[in-house]
């Protein structure tokens, strides 16, 4: 992974199912320098507006548009990160677009990075006049949003384990699909990376797929509630924050992550939103998410099996997505 590090310019960052890493940065905003900006609280704001609306914004995919699939509650959309020792900034799109000018910003990784960056094109496509803004498919799951009044993009590459693997072409990855487990090239990056040269930021996500997500459980035991399968019909956060959730995450590769990225001759470290994202329970898409291995599936029909057709894996949108591009954010404008 140090060859591939060297292909980039201004800022790398390492996601990891919700694990951020950036790379060592001076900056002038001294209340993000010493505030652990992950460590705190949700709380319920009922007068901050969203940062978008979904049917204002025709970039992202209908198919984790919770509300329009069906979707009867929004409280999931109120709820707001409020670190213990700080605030977050106030996102704002014209600022993060003057840090992006002449740049290009890049998720790589697999459907929940997908996720992340439909979101950003959302939180920022508003200040961009219709004419000057434009979305680009590449290939069946990697394309950019042209930024051109800024001549930056936002671009997403579909690469659900980094290095070279057989789910790299197919034509519907599904994660945990014994049938037809992905054969995987540990050592081949080269493929991917030489898409990846000349990105100014880079965001990876591969945590997902490593794992292999029959071995990851959702338990209603783990959220507080017996009654609960999967994450079907939930509304609202877990409110207990005093422990980690034991809902599969494997953080033992976290620590090794960390090890290696310390070796590293660009300096990275970790800024985790793991634990935050796993207390929003409700946030997830559950029944009302579309996909092609449901599409034909009526609402009703997917209610009488949650085992099946509950996606506790990705997220709603508007949601908690924005508040990860939060993160980047506010990240970019303090180091940058």
């Amino acid at each position: 992974m140090k060859s591939v590090f060297n292909y980039f310019a201004s800022l790398v960052i390492l996601t990891n199912f919700g694990l951020f890493s950036f790379s060592e940065a001076k900056s002038d905003h001294k209340s993000f320098k010493n505030c652990d900006i992950f460590t705190g609280e949700w709380v319920l704001d009922n007068v901050t507006n969203l940062f978008y609306e979904k049917n204002e914004c025709k970039y992202a995919g209908e198919w984790l548009s919770c509300l329009a699939n069906g979707r009867p509650d929004s409280l999931y959309q109120k709820w707001r990160w409020q670190p213990r020792d700080c605030s977050l900034p106030r996102f704002n799109a014209k600022l993060l677009l003057h840090k992006l000018r002449g740049k290009r910003l890049m998720f790589v990784g697999d459907s929940i990075h997908m996720n992340q960056w439909e979101s950003l094109i959302c939180m920022v496509q508003s200040v961009i006049p219709p004419e000057k803004k434009s979305l680009h498919y590449v290939a069946k799951r990697s394309a950019y949003f042209k930024i051109e009044n800024y001549n930056a993009t936002l671009e997403f590459y579909w690469a659900p384990y980094l290095v070279e693997s057989s789910a790299d072409d197919t034509d519907s990855p599904s994660i945990g699909d014994d049938k037809s487990e992905p054969k995987v090239k540990p050592k081949s990056i080269s493929k991917h990376g030489q898409h990846w040269k000349g990105a100014d930021y880079l965001i990876f996500d591969t945590y997902a797929w490593w794992t292999r997500f029959p071995n990851l459980k959702f338990l209603s035991l783990d959220w507080h509630d017996p009654k609960a399968i999967n994450c079907a019909e939930e509304t609202t956060p877990i409110p207990n924050k005093s422990k980690h959730l034991n809902v599969g995450i494997n953080r033992q590769l976290f620590k090794i992550a960390e090890k290696v990225t310390q070796s590293m001759k660009m300096p990275v470290h970790f800024l985790n939103i793991t634990t935050l994202s796993e207390y929003r329970k409700d946030a997830h898409p559950s029944f009302y998410a579309i996909s092609e291995a449901n599409a034909n599936v009526s609402l009703p029909e997917r209610k009488k099996d949650p085992k099946t057709y509950a996606d506790c894996i990705h997220w709603c949108l508007p949601g908690l997505p924005d508040t990860w591009n939060e993160f980047l954010y506010a990240k970019i404008i303090s180091c940058y």
